[in-house]
């Protein structure tokens, strides 16, 4: 599944292949599965609202997470990472319906994502 347009935040790639399952963490797509533990995926990691998935560099995003009332998950599994283009310090937003609503790539600040997805203002925490 990719949809053309919606409560995602494109990140300038093109759209997946067609004829291949190719998502590669791609806005707008299912999050790839992979087994993180014997009863864990990362497909389970979805819901309820929307998680941030984060490399296992994840000190910047606890922060961020917290601050827009995010669930934070943290992924170490080194062949999902390379086959969603995520660096370790880097993350994906996660709808509850298991597509991909941001990539940290993108370079759209992951508040103004979480707004763009929610289609509401989101207020900060900190008062800023």
């Amino acid at each position: 599944t990719q949809y053309p347009e919606g409560a995602f935040v494109p990140d300038g790639r093109g759209p997946a292949p067609v004829d291949h399952y190719a998502p590669v963490g791609r806005p707008g797509t299912r999050v790839p599965h992979a087994w993180l533990d014997a009863k864990t995926s990362t497909v389970d990691l979805a819901g309820p609202g929307l998680t941030l998935l984060t490399g296992p560099d994840n000190g910047r995003w606890i922060a961020e997470a917290d601050r827009f009332g995010l669930r934070l998950a943290t992924v170490s599994h080194q062949d999902w990472l390379a086959e969603v283009c995520l660096p370790a310090d880097g993350a994906l937003l996660l709808r509850p319906d298991v597509i991909v609503a941001w990539h940290s790539a993108c370079g759209t600040p992951l508040g103004e994502a979480v707004t763009r997805v929610l289609g509401t203002a989101l207020f900060r925490l900190d008062g800023a």
